[in-house]
């Protein structure tokens, strides 16, 4: 996230060499906003790195 916020220059330093992606890209699509009382980031864990998830999961 740092690195990210760095190559917007929101933020100072240096975000070194832009990485190449390690799964297939997804759209979009698979994006769901969610309205929390607190900030934070939520994490979806997987058996493999680009596991899709479902559902319910």
């Amino acid at each position: 996230m740092l690195r990210f916020l760095q190559q917007r220059g929101a933020i100072t330093g240096d975000p070194g060499a832009v990485l190449e992606p390690c799964c297939e890209l997804t759209p979009l699509d698979g994006v769901d906003a969610l309205t929390t009382p607190v900030a934070g980031v939520l994490v979806y864990r997987k058996q493999q790195l680009g596991d899709a998830v479902a559902t319910g999961e």
